[in-house]
């Protein structure tokens, strides 16, 4: 991968205000920040698209939390609450909302970009507690329930949409 020396520059200058001699991108032009011991940032550089992508797993879903399925993606429309990230589902089992924002980092300098990746961050933050307390009123009201299959999850919020 051919990463641009400018971009290398920004993500030094992103380094060394994290505290961190380096923050080399790998030969996949991607690298993570473990922040806290709470929360895992991934950048991804690609290059046929020359952005600079932040990701975050924030966790398995509720399955038994169709209101909560409503609320992200209620979330994304015109990213009203992502703060300029998408969220969305993985192909895990149990399924894991992931928080994702491309960067178009040519225009910006080192303190935009810090400043995008502190945004980022603290989104994560926000989605994690909202996943947090989504699982822990879906086991408050779970009762002994037995597992609800996503499919039938989803059947039932786009029923009680119609």
């Amino acid at each position: 991968m051919n990463t641009p020396e400018r971009l290398q520059a920004l993500l030094r200058e992103l380094g060394q205000r994290m505290g961190l001699s380096q923050l080399p991108l790998d030969a996949d032009g991607g690298c993570a920040l473990e922040l806290d011991q709470r929360m895992v940032v991934s950048l991804q550089y690609r290059e046929t698209e020359n952005e600079l992508w932040l990701y975050a797993d924030l966790g398995p879903v509720p399955r038994r939390s169709p209101a909560f399925y409503e609320k992200l993606l209620q979330a994304n429309l015109f990213w009203r609450h992502t703060s300029g990230a998408t969220l969305s589902l993985s192909a895990d089992e149990p399924p894991h909302a992931v928080l994702a924002r491309p960067l178009h980092w040519m225009p910006m300098d080192d303190t935009s970009l810090v400043a995008a990746v502190e945004s980022f961050v603290n989104t994560v933050e926000g989605w994690q507690d909202q996943l947090n307390q989504a699982e822990a009123e879906t086991e408050a009201n779970a009762g002994g329930a037995t597992n609800v299959p996503l499919a039938d999850a989803m059947g039932l919020l786009l029923r009680s949409r119609a």
